[in-house]
């Protein structure tokens, strides 16, 4: 059995912050449902809802489970900071996408 790549993440943290402010979900635009598929994979279930078309264009994109994190936490940072939380992004091919978790 190999190591997890992502042992190092707070998944609990993770799963606190989108448990206590339901909005925060949306910095992570089109990642969030990798974030939520990963947070399940972890033990911490964020619900069962998922745009599977969106999560494999994210993770299709960056197949290391690494690289996905990183790029998960790239766009959490650059979107807090420089727009509002609306859920509106692009996937990682450019494709304008607008997310939405009930």
């Amino acid at each position: 059995m190999q190591p997890d790549p992502l042992a190092f993440v707070k998944w609990d943290k993770i799963a606190d912050l989108a448990k206590r402010d339901p909005k925060n979900y949306l910095s992570y635009g089109a990642y969030w449902w990798s974030i939520k598929r990963l947070c399940r994979e972890h033990g911490f279930d964020l619900g069962s809802n998922d745009d599977t078309e969106a999560r494999e264009a994210c993770e299709s994109a960056n197949p290391d489970p690494l690289e996905l994190w990183y790029a998960c936490v790239d766009h959490s940072q650059a979107h807090t900071k420089y727009t509002f939380r609306n859920g509106v992004c692009n996937l990682p091919d450019g494709t304008p996408y607008t997310l939405h978790d009930p």
